[in-house]
């Protein structure tokens, strides 16, 4: 299965994180996608887009998620609006439930950050070295995250 990602409007600038998969060979076929579903009754997926679950509350704009190899776990990076803190969470599955956020960069309001995601085709060492973006006063800037053992 691939996964995809994707904003959800719960409520006027309230957004969250959605969960779809698809077959690889699919991805063109829009009746080949299943949503991620806690309403649904035998089997969590559903091809009916309005019965979808969030798998992740107060989400931005941009964000990105990707199987981390070196964690054994999938990751979460994204910029928290009101504090402009970049942060990071994990999860066994790739909809959760997720860890409480933990802070890879914090962002000054004068900084003007926004859209932060991981730039996962330049993660090295299994995943143990992962590379990200942040836009800084309209500028791309480029951070590199090692993880401990």
């Amino acid at each position: 299965w691939l996964y995809v990602y994707g904003r959800d409007m719960t409520e006027p600038g309230k957004y969250t994180a959605a969960l779809a998969r698809v077959r690889p060979e699919n991805i063109a076929d829009r009746n080949g996608y299943f949503y991620y579903s806690l309403e649904a009754s035998s089997d969590p997926w559903t091809a009916d887009v309005t019965g979808l679950t969030p798998v992740l509350e107060n989400m931005p704009e941009e964000f990105s998620v990707a199987y981390n190899d070196h964690l054994k776990a999938y990751l979460v990076l994204y910029q928290e609006a009101e504090s402009g803190a970049v942060l990071l969470r994990t999860a066994q599955y790739p909809w959760g439930p997720w860890s409480e956020p933990k802070t890879a960069l914090s962002c000054k309001k004068e900084e003007y950050c926004f859209g932060a995601k991981e730039q996962a085709a330049f993660s090295s060492e299994g995943g143990k070295k992962i590379f990200f973006t942040v836009e800084k006063k309209n500028m791309p800037y480029l951070y590199e995250l090692v993880f401990k053992p």
